[in-house]
């Protein structure tokens, strides 16, 4: 962590192996989740002991319910549920409250292949990340839907995605700014 006009980090948490997804709970819990581990933990920010407690998984891959297999992104909703996009296994669990050794899958009614992010948005439409299938997909009000890279081919076209990761919601701006990055003739990053 760095804190404002400091010149040195602090260590919040010691784990063994990087983190793919973060996620702050509104009480002030960051959670981690290892893919290498196929693990989330979580310690509070609160204070400076460094307890990192196992929320799901049980640190060998697999597919049963107390298990993940490369978990990615992550996301925690008000009432303390936990989604995971667990990657190798093409599902998202959901873990309740205190019930790390118990994980569901949320049916999502279409194919994923290794989804890597997950969010909910203020009306609790669950968005994911289809890695491999070069999608985003939401629910809607029965099923789930494709609402972009629908075509499901690797591209640079404006109705394509090429191995999406993740995905974030802005309430301020209402849209997505595209910077075209050029270098000048003198070899000066420009943004246009």
């Amino acid at each position: 962590m760095w804190t404002l006009n400091s010149t040195k980090n602090i260590p919040i948490m010691n784990i063994s192996k990087p983190c793919f997804g973060l996620f702050i709970d509104q009480f002030n819990n960051l959670y981690c989740s290892i893919s290498e581990e196929h693990l989330v933990v979580k310690k509070s920010l609160n204070n400076n002991l460094n307890n990192v407690i196992i929320v799901a998984g049980n640190g060998s891959a697999g597919s049963l319910s107390s298990m993940l297999n490369n978990p990615r992104g992550i996301f925690m909703d008000l009432k303390l549920n936990l989604y995971v996009a667990d990657c190798e296994n093409n599902r998202i669990q959901l873990f309740k409250p205190n019930q790390s050794n118990n994980g569901t899958t949320v049916p999502i009614g279409l194919k994923l292949s290794c989804p890597t992010g997950i969010i909910l948005d203020a009306d609790n439409a669950l968005f994911i990340t289809d890695h491999n299938h070069h999608r985003i997909i939401a629910s809607g009000e029965n099923d789930f839907r494709c609402i972009a890279g629908c075509s499901e081919i690797n591209g640079s076209r404006a109705n394509e995605l090429f191995y999406p990761h993740g995905l974030s919601f802005d309430s301020y701006n209402h849209r997505i700014q595209k910077f075209i990055l050029a270098t000048n003739t003198c070899g000066i990053l420009l943004i246009d």
